[in-house]
């Protein structure tokens, strides 16, 4: 249309000056035609998440999931029940019908067009060139001059390379928002699945898809000054004793704002990550059978910063299960063939010390544990042997072996044995641990279990394991 207009004037011009070809005047010079570039208005990823309203047939299409994709931009997973006329169309917008409305108002005064970048990602998962469904979509923007609440301009959208990423643009004509976002309808319902479809639409804004030949253009995301919003759930269970953690997510219609975190009312010990907004908490034993109140505070970094909160109280739950440890109380050394109280060593695997006990090459040592009493009603959720060791720097790998069960030293029974990870050198002791529930699920079992660690290393040069502290964790419920 500016060509033409353009190509109007220039003939205007050139007629006029023909006409007057034999006057006296001379010829003025007419000025070359100037347009004003023209104002196309987009979303950001963060004002995509906004859109909440979604207007459909009774039936109910909707939006299972949405959430921010690199790109940058949104993905939206958009559920159809069916093929039926009333359950194959859906408007995702922000809306003065309904919703939040978070972007309704918003000045766009001057703009010309809203424009969207839609790409079809997969129907049902699926995204094969020969797919037959195909969806028309738009963005919407409105009101009309016509009175109408919002109109998009159609596009077609399917899986063949020329219609699986199309940039829709709609017509503005009013200079407040009273709705704004995206529609999406089947296009032939006879190729969609009767039983229900579930497709997923990347939305994004179209700043980096200007044309050459568009240049004149100016891409503007919409500008709206508003607070940030919380969409995040919490968790409102906890129970005292265990990790509880809630990962706060919020996003803000303003692009580049920065968001921070915080808790203007929280229980003691809890935090949140300034920038990240992750809460952790560990309730104490005392704090079971308590509510616990929490305000979650999420601030922007306009000049005039605006906010957000989220209010909810977590009911923490006492510990449904009792955790035992049981020490070392005696033991024997094959080498030396005394007990570890006759020897006075058992103080050297009773504490994390470092203070330690050696087992030589071709021998072993046993450890018996402090007994527990369960009663009848009890539950044994879990029984775990803890070794913290390291092995002298010519110990060979495979050969340390660690074996459960009871009689040692002369009544052996074994019930399971295992090769034993070597960590060679004092700077690589660690923490070993061995699940042996399945193996010791009776109070008598659990009250005669033993642990023998045995070296069988042939070398008698540098070949030692050396264990500082040994225990059994056991779970009741």
């Amino acid at each position: 249309m500016r060509n033409k207009l353009l190509m109007f004037v220039l003939a205007f011009c050139l007629c006029a000056a023909g006409c007057t070809a034999h006057s006296k005047k001379p010829i003025e010079e007419v000025e070359p035609v100037e347009f004003p570039a023209g104002r196309i208005l987009t979303l950001s990823e963060q004002q995509l998440l906004l859109l909440d309203w979604h207007i459909a047939y009774s039936s109910g299409a909707h939006v299972k999931d949405k959430r921010i994709v690199p790109g940058p931009g949104a993905e939206f997973d958009i559920y159809f029940p069916s093929n039926n006329p009333d359950c194959r169309s859906l408007d995702i917008v922000s809306s003065g019908e309904g919703g939040e409305g978070r972007l309704v108002g918003a000045d766009i005064g001057g703009y010309e067009t809203f424009a969207l970048k839609l790409t079809l990602v997969s129907v049902n998962g699926q995204s094969k060139p020969d797919m037959k469904q195909r969806i028309v979509a738009g963005a919407v923007i409105g009101p009309t001059d016509k009175g109408r609440l919002f109109t998009y301009e159609p596009v077609i959208l399917g899986f063949a390379d020329l219609e699986k990423t199309v940039i829709s643009e709609t017509s503005v004509s009013a200079d407040k928002i009273y709705q704004i976002g995206f529609h999406v309808h089947m296009q032939n319902p006879q190729d969609w699945d009767q039983s229900g479809s579930i497709i997923r639409l990347r939305v994004e804004p179209v700043v980096e898809d200007i044309d050459v030949n568009d240049a004149a253009d100016s891409y503007s995301v919409l500008s709206s000054d508003g607070a940030p919003v919380i969409t995040s759930v919490p968790l409102i269970t906890a129970t005292a004793g265990i990790l509880y953690s809630y990962d706060v997510h919020a996003v803000d219609p303003d692009v580049g704002d920065r968001l921070t975190y915080s808790l203007t009312t929280k229980p003691a010990d809890m935090t949140i990550h300034p920038a990240t907004g992750l809460i952790l908490w560990q309730p104490a034993s005392d704090q079971g059978g308590t509510n616990e109140v929490v305000v979650v505070k999420v601030t922007d970094s306009n000049s005039i910063p605006a906010a957000a909160t989220q209010s909810f109280t977590i009911t923490v739950n006492s510990t449904p299960f009792e955790i035992t440890k049981l020490g070392v109380l005696n033991g024997y050394n094959q080498r030396s063939r005394k007990t570890l109280l006759a020897d006075d060593k058992v103080n050297l695997v009773q504490a994390s010390d470092n203070k330690r006990l050696e087992t030589n090459f071709g021998s072993f040592t046993s450890y018996d544990f402090s007994d527990i009493p369960i009663p009848p009603n009890a539950l044994i959720r879990s029984v775990v042997v803890f070794v913290e060791h390291f092995e002298e720097e010519r110990f060979a790998q495979g050969k340390l072996e660690w074996s459960i069960g009871r009689g040692w030293p002369f009544r052996r029974v074994v019930l399971a044995s295992i090769k034993a990870p070597v960590h060679i050198g004092e700077s690589n002791e660690a923490v070993d641990s061995w699940d042996i529930t399945s193996l010791v699920d009776t109070n008598e079992k659990i009250n005669l279990l033993q642990l023998e660690v045995k070296n069988n290393n042939n070398n008698n040069v540098n070949s030692k394991t050396l264990i500082d502290y040994t225990y059994v964790v056991v779970t009741l419920e």
